[in-house]
């Protein structure tokens, strides 16, 4: 894939008719409002059918959605925000990028970045800092059954039993599960969370001989368009992407799966790994078997972000009961520094309501 304009307008992904179409961008008007719309329909207003095709399916399979369905407002507010800004995605971006220049940005930001040993480092490092609060409780493996509203305070039942009590509680889970502990007490708000249709969606992490990859060292990944009728939406190549968490005898890789064929999240585990290794034959000619793997599944916990999902949220946030606050992947964002955002706030706001309990107990 092209990453640059000049090395888009010479390859052979566009006709030449495609190739003018897109040229005409900056002198294509914006839209009159900012009201959603699906990232297809904003692509082939901006930049042609043609050029909507081709890349419409790659950006849409970071979110493993629909392309046709998929909310620009919610997964790629920043093309709202260049057509807003500059009329056009190219004069937006022209004009960020003057202003970045006259305000001399001296620290370069990597686009993405990791913990070498992976993002349990921030969940660490954040559990040691609340344990050395000595008014925070931590509690692991605490299943709660159920969320009701007594008075001005609400009350958590445990798996185990056990009833606490909070002026403030945070549902950082998907909002499938946010919707279940609530329908008791708040049929509204359990509907209008249950409004956010969430997919169910797995990864496989293969463990290889370097050697066996060694063709595809250049490869960082590989996204796989639902319009390929392939059975795996991507390949991600972690050992060559991230080097310090492999030895330099083997590799791994991680197959995502789920979004294009929903039946493998539950499928049992032999005949995943036969579909897999049967794709990565074709995809990337690995004839290799895998020294290792393990599978992890996530059941109706990725949000699907169609168009209305920020309406939807809000809608949702107008009817939750006083003293319940939503935050994490289902809402505003699904990237960790975007939920490190919702967090945040959820936090602030329920400062502002616990007045009355000097201790804070959170609940993992």
């Amino acid at each position: 894939m092209p990453t640059n304009p000049p090395a888009l307008i010479g390859s052979r992904l566009l006709s030449w008719a495609g190739k003018w179409r897109l040229l005409r961008e900056p002198f294509t008007p914006p839209a009159p409002t900012d009201a959603d719309e699906s990232l297809f329909v904003f692509l082939e207003r901006r930049l042609g059918r043609e050029a909507a095709q081709v890349f419409a399916p790659v950006m849409a399979g970071i979110y493993s959605t629909d392309p046709m369905h998929q909310s620009l407002n919610a997964s790629f507010p920043i093309l709202r925000e260049l057509e807003r800004e500059g009329g056009s995605l190219v004069r937006g971006m022209l004009k960020r990028r003057s202003k970045s220049k006259a305000q001399k940005t001296a620290v370069q930001v990597p686009r993405a970045i990791s913990f070498r040993n992976g993002v349990g480092t921030l969940i660490d490092a954040l559990e040691a800092k609340l344990r050395s609060q000595s008014n925070c409780e931590i509690r692991f493996n605490a299943r709660v059954t159920s969320l009701e509203a007594r008075g001005d305070t609400q009350q958590l039942r445990l798996e185990s039993g056990e009833v606490l009590t909070a002026d403030a509680v945070i549902l950082a889970c998907p909002a499938p599960v946010s919707a279940s502990l609530l329908e008791g007490h708040a049929p509204d708000a359990a509907r209008a969370l249950r409004a956010l249709r969430h997919l169910s969606i797995g990864t496989l992490a293969l463990q290889y001989p370097t050697a066996a990859l060694e063709a595809h060292r250049a490869v960082r990944g590989l996204m796989i368009p639902r319009s390929s009728e392939r059975a795996i939406d991507a390949v991600l190549f972690t050992g060559f992407k991230m080097p310090s968490r492999v030895t330099r005898e083997t590799t791994l890789l991680r197959v995502f799966f789920g979004a294009a064929r929903p039946d493998l999240v539950t499928m049992p585990e032999p005949e995943l790994l036969a579909v897999v290794q049967a794709e990565l034959r074709t995809t990337l000619e690995l004839e290799a078997q895998p020294l290792a793997w393990q599978v992890f599944r996530w059941a109706e916990s990725f949000p699907s972000l169609e168009v209305g999902h920020l309406e939807r949220v809000a809608a949702a946030e107008r009817v939750v009961p006083n003293g319940v606050l939503l935050a994490g992947a289902s809402y505003y964002g699904l990237g960790v520094p975007d939920c490190v955002r919702q967090g945040r706030d959820a936090a602030e706001r329920a400062a502002h309501i616990t007045t009355k309990r000097p201790a804070a107990e959170v609940t993992a």
